[in-house]
This record gives structure tokens, C-alpha cells and sequence, in this order.
């Protein structure tokens, strides 16, 4: 499963300190490995994503979600599906709040599901919106956006689909 994350690696040998700050969401301290001190590794992390210093990756539970503010994160990967909806969409809030393009990534294999609340599984399921999906249960009226390719993964390919339709016509 760790290489789905070599595109993260070619991201920063091709970017350097340019690198747009990604956070990699794992679901427990155990997944994350470091030679420091989680409070240590935490307080430079913070400090260095919140003043735009070197570092631009960082690999967190859900509880970087909770209350803290990173205005410029570009990637946020799910490195197992969070346990709750909640949690979801605590951990993909950590992107895209300066009103720029965020892309929010989920890798996982089936065990990781048994850990997840039955409507976090049902998101993983469907084959329609996964914006309406995953806001439904907290706004029924929730619709897709405009321009649909703006929308969600499964959204952008519907639009490509009936753009590729629509030339062939």
C-alpha cells in the first residue's frame, strides 16, 4: 500500500521547499513513524507549516483536525478511511481554505473498513456524488455542484464521459 505515496516523494524531489503542504492522515500513532518525540515532532511541525518554513508534509492522526488552522494545504490524504463522518470531514477541512484547488485522497484495503462507522462505508459504496454522499446526512437538500467537473472525483468523470459523448456527435 505504500506505493500508492510515491507520487508524494516525485512531488518533492521535483518541488523542493515548494513542495504545496499535504497532510497524511493516518488512523493511528502506531502507522506514524518518527526517531522524535511526538511532541517534538509536533511542536516543530506546527510551527513550521503555520510560518511557511520547510516543512511541508506531514503525517498526523485525526487530532491535527481538531481546532487547528493551515491556511495554504493543497493535499490531504487519507491513509485509511477516517472511522466516523465526522472525522472525514474534520480531516479533509484541513485543505483548500485559502479558496484554492485541494484534492482530498483515500487509500485503503478492505480490513481497514471494519474499524469505520456503517455510513463512512456506504460513502466508500456508491457509484454517484461523493460530495452528496458525504454531506447528505448533515444537509438532505445537499446538491452537486456547477460546473460539474468542480464537484468530486466520480463527478469529473461523468463530465468527461458526456463531453467525449457530446464531440463524437
Amino acid at each position: 500500500m505504500l506505493k500508492q505515496l510515491d507520487w508524494i516523494v516525485e512531488m518533492i524531489k521535483t518541488n523542493g521547499k515548494e513542495t504545496p503542504k499535504t497532510i497524511v492522515f493516518c488512523d493511528t500513532m502506531y502507522s506514524i513513524a518518527s526517531s522524535v518525540s511526538h511532541k517534538e515532532y509536533k511542536d516543530r511541525l506546527l510551527n513550521s507549516f503555520k510560518n511557511n518554513g520547510l516543512k511541508r508534509i506531514a503525517n498526523a492522526t485525526t487530532a491535527l483536525s481538531m481546532g487547528l488552522n493551515f491556511p495554504d494545504v493543497c493535499y490531504v490524504i487519507m491513509y485509511g478511511p477516517a472511522r466516523s463522518l465526522l472525522d472525514f470531514h474534520k480531516e479533509a477541512g484541513r485543505a483548500g481554505r485559502d479558496g484554492l484547488s485541494l484534492d482530498i485522497l483515500l487509500y485503503f484495503y478492505g480490513q481497514k473498513l471494519a474499524h469505520c462507522e456503517e455510513d463512512v462505508r456506504d460513502i466508500l459504496k456508491i457509484s454517484g456524488c461523493y460530495r452528496i454522499a458525504s454531506y447528505k446526512t448533515f444537509d438532505p437538500e445537499i446538491a452537486s455542484l456547477s460546473p460539474s467537473y468542480d464537484c468530486c472525483f466520480l463527478c469529473l468523470q461523468w463530465f468527461k464521459w458526456l463531453y467525449r459523448i457530446s464531440q463524437a456527435i
